[in-house]
């Protein structure tokens, strides 16, 4: 490819569906020379013109995106994209077919600081339903969600074996606060545990390393400690019994230590 390439310095890719005009094309091609470090969108308007199908999909996919990522783009599936032939290297190691490497390729520009421009072009729909459209609900959303799936069950997974091992120990242990404090902390530091090498082997395909790995420690600290801190609020304070106040805490938690995880611990330097 880079053969093929050689003398040119801007990449242009535009989807075989009919959907995108030679012009916009063209357009973008300028409006990437002009943000060399990003990558750069034709995103579609996304408004009662555009089938309900594509409509619905388009909204779904931006919202999760921009949870998981922190990056909003407001056209996620658009096929018409460009970029300056300096991020090709970083593009062509990005995993995936279809539907999955478009969205893998967001991530990655996510993860590596690399900047998303958009520029707003126009989009032909043949007919109501989009019929000229090759994307499948099912196995190309299974596609472009699968990393975001792994991610949401290892932490999930990771919860439920931390509340599983807290309620076993509650079951055996007076419920006062320095046994409550115990069987948190034991349940905590084994679900870390199996939480660190999940997300290293399966999600993040990262090395275990010592530098990510005290920042793992020290995050799980800092949750840890937190965690404490509001099961005994809640507990104490508030009066709640301690598995409904346990479920309570996990969830406050679980936004702060994913997006943490994601942007700054596993993240693609």
């Amino acid at each position: 490819m880079k053969k093929e390439i050689w003398g040119y310095d801007t990449i242009g890719i535009m989807d075989a569906d009919g959907q995108h005009r030679p012009e916009d094309m063209m357009r973008l091609l300028d409006f990437s020379k002009e943000h060399r470090q990003a990558l750069c969108l034709g995103v579609r308007k996304v408004g009662k013109d555009m089938p309900l199908r594509s409509r619905l999909g388009n909204g779904i996919t931006r919202k999760v995106f921009r949870l998981v990522s922190g990056t909003a783009v407001s056209d996620t599936q658009t096929g018409l994209r460009a970029f300056d032939i300096r991020l090709l290297p970083d593009l062509l190691a990005v995993s995936g077919e279809r539907y999955e490497y478009e969205m893998n390729v967001l991530l990655t520009c996510a993860r590596k600081h690399i900047d998303i421009e958009e520029m707003e072009i126009e989009t032909i729909y043949h007919d109501r339903e989009n019929s000229c459209s090759h994307f499948n609900s099912v196995r190309d959303s299974f596609r472009i969600y699968k990393d975001i799936f792994k991610f949401t069950l290892s932490s999930m997974s990771s919860f439920l074996l931390d509340y599983g091992l807290f309620s076993l120990f509650m079951l055996f242990l007076p419920h006062t606060t320095a046994m409550v404090m115990a069987g948190n902390v034991t349940a905590r530091v084994v679900s870390a545990l199996y939480n660190y090498n999940i997300n290293c082997r399966h999600v993040f395909h990262t090395r275990r390393k010592a530098s990510t790995a005290f920042q793992y420690i020290l995050l799980a600290g800092v949750i840890l400690l937190l965690n404490n801190i509001i099961l005994d609020f809640l507990v104490q304070s508030a009066g709640l019994s301690v598995y409904p106040a346990k479920l309570i805490t996990e969830c406050v938690l679980f936004i702060i230590s994913w997006t943490v995880q994601k942007q700054l611990i596993f993240r693609v330097a």
